[in-house]
């Protein structure tokens, strides 16, 4: 009798049970990157827990379940149905998992760490051909060269009381691109004494650092220095930075300052050196939820660190480094809250407001720009470009700089308000793409999301205090610009004090409320 062949029962793959099995598994992971996400709430940590097992158990029972005897088309139906339903789930947790990281790497790029060394550029200036045929009473030859061989026998102008260390690295720099063993050189007292001498004559081609070229703004017979001369060649120098000693610091419950710093430079690249234009020191309570803003002007005569604690304007210290700045505040004001920094420019503080879609402000009155932008008193709407004129316009306010600080103030409340208001997230793709590299500060990206985590997961609405120091007018020499006349203002002793008390009580813990700034109806502005 012949033996029958046994036939071997076909298997199928189950892919009801695999998709199942694959969801549960993008589900664990999802959850973790979704716990580590820098600013994910921790009172959403368990809710999202119980969602994710629920669908878990829900898809698995429905995966997973043997059923009785049915009409297999409508079994198969059923397999299909239960089987897509796992694989867009599969699908929406892997699109999440990926997305989170990118998310996070943007968020944190919108703040950039300095480096632990900076550029520092010490610039060859030479006057320009068209500045030379305009005082053919000063220079017989009107032809500026632009190769730096012609100019071997000439006469370098340094300056012996600024960045000396610098300028003695760019003259052995040239040296080395000249060949030659020495440079004519004439020693100079200050960046004015040095640059009256290059529109005199007295030298040839002067060394200064590019920090310092934008000072000459405030120097009336010297307020075109960077269209009247030109670069012929730039040093470049690695300096490294010094920091301040690291405090730790936990910023969801305890108090702490940050210097806000705007700077005056009008490129996209920010930069550790450079002159500031907006001065404020930012108290703030989390515990609480309360901020101080304490808005400081420019031209403050303080002492500068960096300068052998000679007087300078306040805007000048930040040419030596923030940190110099935040050294000569903490000596101002005697204490030491301030640790870090946050800085933006022209350029980055636009593309804030813009990326926020704009912020509404209290004007608390009209006014005109030198562009002749006009702005009503009362509530106003500001775009990126109106609200940089709003916090640039000086020469036509009755205060001066003073009422700048002011709308500078009013403009960076305006901006903390919407961005931790409810109506940024519906903008927050945006807001992310458009800040990208717009703050350079010394706070990790950590700290600072350390912030909006507890916010998000608080809630709650913080409270604004907010003053606007002033000073009397008057003109002096300065540490970082010699002998030279500058307009600086002299800080009234009752307002450091007052700003001194309300900040300690903050950093204390304390309740405080909006009071009235000691002589505030004495300031003097003089126009200069």
């Amino acid at each position: 009798m012949k033996q029958q062949k046994k036939v071997m029962p076909k298997t199928t793959i189950n892919w009801m049970g695999i998709s199942w099995l694959v969801l549960v598994i993008l589900s664990v992971i999802f959850f973790f990157i979704a716990i580590g996400f820098i600013a994910f709430p921790p009172k959403y940590i368990l809710p999202l827990g119980i969602i994710l097992v629920v669908i878990d158990v829900l898809m698995g029972y429905l995966s997973l379940k043997k059923r009785k005897k049915v009409n297999k088309k409508k079994k198969s139906i059923k397999k299909i149905i239960v089987t897509v339903i796992n694989c867009i789930l599969c699908v929406l947790l892997a699109a999440g998992s990926m997305y989170l990281p990118i998310l996070q790497s943007q968020m944190k790029g919108i703040f950039v760490e300095p480096t632990d060394t900076q550029e520092v550029k010490i610039n060859a200036y030479v006057m320009t051909s068209a500045y030379k045929s305009a005082h053919t009473d000063i220079f017989t030859d009107t032809n500026t060269s632009t190769n730096l061989e012609d100019y071997k026998d000439k006469k370098f102008l340094t300056q012996s009381t600024v960045d000396k260390d610098n300028q003695a690295y760019a003259v052995e720099d040239i040296k080395k691109q000249l060949n030659v063993s020495s440079l004519n050189t004439i020693s100079e007292k200050s960046n004015v004494s040095a640059v009256s001498a290059l529109y005199n004559g007295t030298g040839d081609i002067m060394l200064m650092n590019e920090n310092y070229e934008a000072s000459f703004a405030d120097v009336e017979e010297y307020k075109n220095f960077t269209t009247d001369t030109q670069i012929l060649y730039t040093t470049v120098i690695k300096v490294k930075v010094e920091k301040a000693e690291t405090v730790e610091q936990y910023y969801t419950n305890s108090s702490f300052s940050v210097f806000i710093a705007g700077s005056d430079s009008r490129d996209s690249q920010l930069t550790y050196y450079t002159r500031t234009d907006v001065d404020m020191i930012l108290t703030v309570d989390p515990v609480n939820k309360q901020i101080l803003l304490v808005s400081i002007p420019r031209d403050w005569y303080v002492k500068n660190p960096a300068l052998g604690n000679g007087y300078d304007k306040l805007t000048h210290l930040g040419n030596d480094g923030m940190q110099n700045t935040i050294d000569g505040l903490n000596q101002e004001f005697s204490f030491d809250y301030i640790k870090n920094y946050f800085e933006v420019n022209f350029v980055t503080f636009k593309n804030i407001v813009e990326a926020i879609g704009g912020v509404d402000v209290n004007n608390p009155y009209e006014f005109t720009t030198d562009d002749g932008e006009y702005f009503a008193a009362g509530e106003i709407h500001l775009s990126g470009d109106d609200a940089l004129a709003y916090v640039r316009e000086r020469h036509h306010l009755a205060n001066g700089d003073y009422g700048r600080n002011e709308h500078q103030a009013i403009v960076l409340q305006a901006i903390i308000s919407k961005v931790t208001s409810k109506e940024i997230i519906s903008n927050f793709g945006n807001l992310l793409t458009n800040l990208q590299g717009n703050f350079l500060t010394s706070l990790s990206s950590d700290d600072i999301y350390s912030l909006a985590k507890m916010q998000l997961n608080d809630g709650g609405k913080w409270s604004f205090v907010s003053y606007h120091l002033g000073g009397q007018g008057d003109y002096n020499s300065t540490a970082s610009m010699g002998d030279q006349q500058l307009y600086v203002s002299y800080p009234f002793e009752s307002q450091v004090k007052f700003a001194n008390e309300q900040i300690t009580s903050v950093m204390n813990g304390q309740i405080i409320t909006q009071g009235t700034l000691p002589e505030d109806d004495q300031t003097v502005y003089l126009p200069n």
